[in-house]
């Protein structure tokens, strides 16, 4: 401001009135700044979770092309976009993030891996694709369930015949099998 010359009392009360003129000289505080990118990469992970549910594939592309994490859960930690994704049969979701890295056989806070989430739905698409890119159909939830219980609760014969299959039908009745 070209007034800064005139009497110090008005240079102070010039200051205040005008601060918003002036550049930001401050150092920016770095917790803050931190706080901004989790902000954002939270709301990212939120709109890669509701994409996944609506199975629109072209939105979750472009939002794992910006750096969504594609391993983001629910705000509930409950579920992962993966998880979603398969529970709802949108096997493009499904095949982008697992193209991109997606962990596989991350279970969520009950140990429940996307695979058995597709198995209990009877969305044979979304399961075919888990196995395809190396689902471990023999992982156990806390409660001790696998893939195959799943399968059987959701009454899902095609589903439980995929995962018998990858485990060598054999399996059904030997101790550590299937259904042991």
């Amino acid at each position: 401001c070209r007034r800064d010359g005139k009497k110090l009392s008005w240079k102070r009360t010039h200051k205040k009135e005008c601060g918003a003129r002036l550049p930001n000289t401050a150092a920016l505080n770095p917790v803050v700044i931190l706080q901004a990118a989790q902000d954002r990469a939270v709301e990212v992970g939120n709109q890669l979770i509701y994409y996944c549910v609506v199975g629109n594939s072209e939105e979750v592309a472009k939002l794992i092309a910006s750096g969504a994490s594609i391993d983001a859960m629910d705000p509930s930690g409950e579920f992962s976009a993966l998880h979603l994704s398969c529970e709802k049969g949108h096997d493009r979701c499904v095949d982008l993030l697992l193209r991109r890295g997606c962990d596989i056989n991350k279970g969520n806070n009950n140990g429940i891996t996307p695979a058995m989430v597709a198995c209990g739905t009877g969305h044979v698409r979304c399961l075919l694709l888990c196995i395809a890119y190396g689902a471990d159909l023999t992982i156990k939830d806390y409660s001790n369930s696998n893939a195959a219980y799943y399968a059987i609760i959701g009454n899902n014969v095609q589903s439980l015949s995929l995962v018998l299959q990858e485990q060598g039908f054999d399996d059904i009745n030997m101790p550590g099998g299937a259904f042991n």
